[in-house]
């Protein structure tokens, strides 16, 4: 699916801008803030899916546009799930049988240092391409480093495999399956296992 024109934030802002005769830097005045530049750049990146710096931006611009709260939240919700369902697509798009290594947790500070490094790439492994599902646990046993431990995440407990975007199992260090998922693992995803 081609990536679209414009969300539903984004058009929004454009439709009462263009309703109230409004520059972009004339929202952003009406929202109180001084830092112009600053605020047309946040526009800018609504304008191209990017949320990521609005958390403060809901209020004012309800405020700005001159409609109720209630219709920008639905437009940032719109917007969240429509990012949400490109996301997927595109997962499911590149999506390839693979393995997750499930350990204890460490501390914040830990896993930060570890992401800085990029330590996240070793959190998975990659099947031999072409091989059966069946040979996937075996693979894993194999793939698992010695000692079993990754530096900045922590000791592995286990492993989930993610046989498609719709079904993973997790499985012990020996290679027992302990419980079906209903969706793939994600790396930088926590999740907490029972």
């Amino acid at each position: 699916m081609p990536k679209p024109t414009s969300y539903p934030l984004h058009c929004l802002i454009e439709e009462r801008r263009a309703a109230l005769g409004l520059s972009r830097s004339d929202v952003i005045r009406r929202m109180g803030s001084r830092n112009l530049s600053k605020g047309v750049r946040r526009l800018e990146d609504i304008k191209h899916g990017d949320l990521s710096h609005t958390a403060f931006f809901h209020a004012p611009l309800a405020q700005a546009l001159e409609v109720e709260p209630d219709v920008v939240e639905e437009a940032f919700q719109a917007t969240r799930d429509q990012l949400s369902a490109e996301w997927d697509e595109a997962y499911r798009a590149v999506f390839s049988p693979h393995l997750i290594w499930v350990t204890t947790p460490r501390t914040r500070y830990w896993a930060r240092q570890a992401a800085l490094a990029r330590a996240y790439v070793k959190m998975q492994g990659f099947f031999v391409p072409g091989s059966s599902p069946a040979t996937f646990v075996d693979q894993a046993m194999r793939m698992l480093p010695d000692p079993p431990d990754l530096p900045g995440y922590g000791r592995i407990e286990g492993f989930v495999i993610n046989f498609s975007p719709d079904e993973a199992i997790r499985y012990d260090l020996e290679g027992r399956a302990l419980e079906c998922l209903p969706e793939a693992a994600l790396v930088g995803h926590f999740t907490r296992f029972s």
